[in-house]
């Protein structure tokens, strides 16, 4: 009896890898077809079968901003009905690459030869996804179909075939610079997938909200300069703070959702939190406590009035021995903060309620003739005029993580004074310190000497 053979039928994948082996081509064109090739179903969800190029931004946000919005939502003016999905504009742009070598790429990643990766194009079939998959509604009076590719759709690649780093990275910038648009915030998240801690196209991640976006601020506070746009330059440092991002408590999150307009910095003194941890200069179970404290405190201040808060924290009640307090005769918040004699030197808190009194500052516009300026460590509101606003920030952080050194210095034992904390700083940190010893001279928290010195202190 005759035996029948079968031959089995090559995957896409395989049939453009025999045609990069048996060509000297070093860029050409094909035709894929959009479903059973670049998307596939994964139980009753479809999903993108091509892999990223490793610099990939998250897709999982903007297909609906920067691709659904933007093209298939937009009314066309001739017939005031959506466009929908466009087969020209569907089939612009969109390119692979194949490595014909192994290349290591900018997260020291080792990338296999003959890898085929999406390099443009990656956004608008996370879009068809998310609209086949109903996680994104179509408006009234139009069907599915109408934004979605046709049974039959074929895309049409530029294929590039690559060989070593410099041409990866080259050719991803020149997509970059003139497709994309890419923001700082976009490239950091390109770092967040390149280092596996970030899906792409799910948006999936086993990080903290806060510390996977916007991110460049606080890690310039940290890093002491700017953080490049540029992604290899900003995965350098990236890449020196990963571990203190990856490992920040959640437990942080709410210091970070009432940061306001410094936001930035409280992200930047949650890493140091972080970091204090993961050295060993902080015990997990007095971090445990410093958070669990503040947590209870943050949730009681953002259900009040700000100013109902403090004065139900620090006037007409009599304080239990060994609790913050504030030196001062007036018998309520609100002539204290609006005394021109009354000052942050007047303050004798716990940790606790240091950071609680930066974070729920007021300004004059909660409080008409508030003297912020002289009551707070970032300054008050009033502090810009004539100053950089970087290093009004470095003076808001310093003011912080001096007082959390110190406290943790004494065990988080008792009550002091910031004088108090500048002393022992000047001794231990930098004698820059000493001449922080009046109101208004905070500002030389943000000195380089201080500034560099602090630094090492938290991250050597």
């Amino acid at each position: 009896m005759a035996t029948i053979s079968f031959t089995k039928q090559k995957t896409w994948q395989e049939r453009l890898i025999d045609q990069v082996v048996n060509t000297e081509e070093k860029s050409f064109k094909i035709k894929l077809k959009i479903f059973g090739e670049l998307l596939t179903r994964k139980g009753n969800r479809w999903v993108k079968s091509t892999d990223p190029v490793t610099m990939q931004r998250d897709s999982s946000k903007r297909a609906k901003t920067d691709v659904v919005d933007a093209y298939y939502f937009k009314k066309n003016p001739n017939t005031d009905r959506c466009r929908g999905y466009d087969r020209v504009a569907a089939n612009m742009g969109n390119t692979l690459i194949v490595t014909t070598k192994d290349i290591v790429d900018t997260f020291g990643v080792k990338i296999p030869a003959f890898s085929i990766l999406q390099l443009n194009g990656n956004t608008n079939l996370v879009a068809q996804c998310q609209l086949l998959n109903g996680d994104i509604p179509i408006p009234n009076d139009y069907q599915l179909s109408d934004f979605t590719a046709s049974k039959d759709e074929e895309l049409d690649f530029d294929v590039m075939v690559i060989s070593n780093q410099a041409d990866y990275n080259f050719y991803y910038k020149i997509v970059d610079n003139t497709v994309s648009a890419k923001s700082k915030d976009d490239n950091y998240s390109s770092c967040l997938v390149g280092h596996k801690l970030l899906n792409y196209e799910t948006g999936e991640t086993d990080l903290i909200t806060w510390v996977t976006r916007a991110m460049d601020r606080p890690l310039s506070y940290l890093n002491l300069c700017a953080v490049p746009k540029d992604i290899p330059e900003m995965n350098k440092i990236f890449s020196e703070y990963k571990e203190v991002i990856v490992n920040v408590r959640e437990k942080t999150s709410p210091i970070i959702d009432n940061g306001g307009s410094n936001q930035s910095v409280w992200k930047a003194f949650c890493l140091d939190l972080s970091k204090l941890e993961l050295s060993g200069k902080l015990s997990p179970l007095q971090l445990s406590s410093l958070l669990d404290n503040l947590g209870k405190e943050i949730t009681q201040a953002s259900d009040k009035n700000v100013e109902e808060y403090w004065n139900n924290k620090f006037f007409g009640i009599k304080k239990k021995r060994g609790l913050s307090i504030i030196d001062t005769k007036f018998g309520n918040f609100n002539k204290f903060v609006c005394s021109p004699k009354s000052s942050w030197t007047q303050l004798s808190f716990t940790i606790e309620d240091w950071i609680l009194w930066e974070l729920f500052s007021v300004t004059r516009d909660d409080i008409r003739d508030a003297q912020d300026h002289r009551l707070y460590g970032h300054g008050g509101g009033d502090i810009l005029g004539g100053k950089d606003r970087t290093d009004v920030a470095h003076q808001s952080l310093n003011f912080l993580r001096t007082l959390l050194l110190y406290a943790n210095h004494i065990n988080f034992k008792s009550r002091f004074t910031a004088i108090k904390a500048f002393e022992w700083a000047e001794e231990n940190i930098c004698t820059k310190f000493a001449a922080v010893d009046q109101v208004d001279r905070l500002d030389i928290l943000a000195d380089k000497k201080v500034k560099l010195a602090l630094k090492s202190h938290i991250y050597a």
